[in-house]
């Protein structure tokens, strides 16, 4: 059985560095001047050209004023940035408050007035809850209709009325 003096000289004898023939694969750390590449090589730059510009150190950089990106319209942070609702575009007008009010005083339904608009009677409903200004026009015109249904009706009745006295 070996001894321990034994086993210190079967031990390989440290290396020590050798400059800028070492590589980083061997083991020590690469002068700077050396660029490792592939395990047994080495890679020494070509010198900068006289007159140069040398880098700025990272700090200056972190220092320097930034520059403003000019975006054109189309470009997609600008188009990501904008809330689009989904679905298909709304026919609805400003015209259509005018139209329905007057519809509504003639005396037209809210079928009537869907059909008139090219629309179902859902998108019709569905515009007043949207729409406070069409939903307000609609209800002016039916109370103007209200009225003049309850004027009609009590001439009606007092005309019934006169008849049957002079009969």
């Amino acid at each position: 059985m070996p001894t321990s003096d034994t086993v210190s000289a079967m031990k390989a004898p440290e290396r020590e560095p050798q400059g800028d023939l070492q590589t980083v694969g061997q083991g020590g750390a690469a002068p700077a001047s050396v660029v490792p590449g592939p395990p047994g090589s080495t890679f020494t730059p070509a010198p900068a050209p006289q007159g140069a510009a040398t880098p700025a150190p990272r700090q200056e950089l972190a220092n320097r004023p930034r520059r403003r990106k000019v975006r054109r319209v189309g470009q997609s942070r600008i188009r990501a940035k904008v809330k689009r609702k989904p679905g298909r575009p709304t026919e609805f007008k400003k015209l259509f408050c005018e139209q329905g009010r007057k519809l509504v005083e003639a005396g037209f339904t809210d079928s009537f007035l869907a059909y008139f608009f090219s629309v179902s009677g859902v998108t019709f409903y569905m515009w007043q809850k949207r729409y406070p200004a069409f939903k307000k026009a609609i209800d002016r015109g039916r109370k103007y209709a209200v009225a003049q249904a309850k004027k009609e009706e009590a001439e009606a009745a007092k005309a019934w009325e006169n008849d049957r006295r002079f009969v």
